[in-house]
């Protein structure tokens, strides 16, 4: 994986990138947040789902919350970045081995953010039946990344959108996903998705401004029934979606509209000044 800037923290301790020659092949969990203007934006949010990924996996960071803040802030710095997303892989030996330690990598690594005209236009989203064994986890997963990114390549989507055995639409392979039925909002709950950071700041402002929402999985044949949706991702922030296979949504919907710009207004607050509306 390609790194960004100078350097990256291993274990709190910066070293330089040229060094780096790959991560370790084990056990991995990990966490993508972004930062904005110099601000990572919800770290301890994002830290604490870090800490709760290796608790459901029957393991525990030997690092404090506060301490790996720290050394994001130290990475941010000394890399004199202010904008971009910082990936943090928690490596575990294999399970029964004897030797070998954790290790903890962060490093700014390549991103995409949506180009404004994307915002207006929409993503269209391609589905594909898979479900992963633990949904609350947010760990590596390597065929998943790889199916995705061919069907999107295959087909020009802009993201995909997971499918379980049951036929229920659970989240993207990045994001989570919303959809619009009867001005309701309508999310998979979190026994079936991973409780993404962004997902759960839209849940906080829907509660917040009276937006109607219920977390409940739709079948995918119910897609019919969707009039909007939109996706919700570090990167992507709050995309309206215009495609769904061959479903059209409308991308102008006020609702989604409005969490749209709720959601802008909480970056704006973190960050201590005005954001550009997408």
């Amino acid at each position: 994986m390609k790194i960004i800037g100078k350097y990256y923290l291993h274990n709190q301790q910066l070293k330089a990138a040229e060094d780096l020659e790959g991560l370790p092949e084990l056990t991995a969990v990990y966490e993508v947040l972004r930062l904005i203007d110099g601000v990572p934006l919800f770290v301890d949010e994002h830290l604490l789902r870090l800490q709760q990924s290796a608790t459901l996996m029957q393991r525990q960071l030997e690092t404090t919350l506060e301490s790996l803040k720290s050394g994001l802030h130290h990475l941010a710095g000394k890399n004199e970045i202010n904008e971009g997303n910082i990936r943090i892989t928690v490596t575990f030996p294999k399970e029964n081995q004897e030797s070998g330690r954790q290790e903890l990598y962060a490093f700014f690594f390549p991103h995409h953010y949506p180009a404004p005209a994307e915002y207006v236009n929409g993503y269209g989203l391609k589905s594909l039946h898979h479900e992963g064994p633990k949904p609350n986890v947010k760990v590596v997963n390597a065929s998943l990344t790889q199916q995705a990114e061919a069907l999107k390549k295959a087909t020009g989507a802009d993201e995909v959108l997971l499918i379980n055995q049951q036929g229920l639409v659970t989240e993207g392979s990045k994001s989570n996903i919303f959809f619009v039925i009867n001005d309701e909002l309508r999310t998979a709950p979190l026994d079936l998705v991973l409780g993404g950071i962004t997902r759960q700041k839209v849940l906080e402002l829907c509660t917040e401004n009276n937006i109607r929402y219920i977390e409940k999985a739709i079948h995918i044949g119910a897609l019919g029934q969707v009039q909007a949706a939109f996706i919700t991702g570090t990167s992507p922030r709050v995309m309206p979606v215009c495609r769904i296979d061959n479903h059209a949504l409308s991308v102008k919907h006020s609702v989604v509209q409005k969490v749209m710009e709720l959601y802008n207004q909480l970056i704006a607050k973190v960050i201590g000044k005005p954001v550009s509306r997408p």
